[in-house]
């Protein structure tokens, strides 16, 4: 058995170490192994996308955690495969493309330098961005849309029967509040941010991530999902 997470950065645990994030102070406290899938910046989309890759070869002995990030956030995908992310980040990611760490990879094809390989890229597409974030982007379009990733992907884990939680990152108002009129115990009413004292958006800290992670610890054993004897 293990615990996998799916989520954006507050899942990947920006500003803690890899061995403070609540995946990992999770997977402790269960004594499981543990996958961390959390990807700084990345969408809703991101989200929906890789858990359905995940459930491709899923163990059901297994725990999935899924943390849904800001809808506000999209993805463009160039002809060549690499990923943007408007309409607040022009950066890009080589993980859409490569599907794992692109360095080894690049370095094969003669590119020593990734970040600059990466800026390249940016520098290129950039106005398609811009041009895509000015002309159509919809916040109220993305919000349903997350709703909907939200919802579908809710009713296929029930249909598998997979062992999950679902819970939201931070608090807004443009999330579609009757997804819990919709959902049961498996999404978290509770917000991340919001529960550990962040949620104003900032990171949470290495306190948090445990406080957060004690927390899914007692749903876990709500929801009979690990075996205390």
């Amino acid at each position: 058995m293990k615990i996998v997470s799916v989520g954006c950065s507050f899942t990947s645990g920006v500003g803690v170490l890899a061995n403070e994030t609540y995946t990992y102070q999770l997977s402790k406290l269960i004594n499981s192994d543990f996958h961390n899938w959390g990807e700084a910046g990345h969408s809703n989309q991101y989200i929906f996308r890789k858990t359905i890759e995940l459930l491709k070869n899923w163990d059901k002995n297994d725990i999935l955690i899924i943390q849904w990030t800001n809808s506000n956030r999209d993805e463009i995908v160039t002809n060549e495969g690499y990923l943007f992310y408007p309409p607040f980040s022009y950066w890009c990611s080589l993980s859409f493309l490569y599907g794992k760490d692109p360095i080894p990879d690049l370095q094969k094809i003669g590119i020593s330098d990734k970040d600059k390989f990466e800026k390249e890229i940016v520098e290129k597409n950039q106005s398609k961005v811009i041009e895509y974030s000015e002309n159509f982007y919809n916040p109220e379009y993305q919000s349903t849309i997350s709703f909907c990733f939200q919802y579908a992907l809710y009713g296929l884990l029930k249909h598998l029967n997979i062992k999950f939680i679902m819970f939201y990152g931070w608090e807004f108002e443009y999330y579609k509040k009757e997804i819990f009129s919709l959902t049961d115990t498996n999404f978290i009413k509770e917000k991340f941010g919001v529960f550990v004292g962040t949620e104003y958006g900032e990171h949470p800290d290495a306190s948090g991530h445990l406080k957060w992670a004690e927390f899914l610890y007692k749903k876990i054993i709500e929801l009979n999902y690990i075996n205390l004897i």
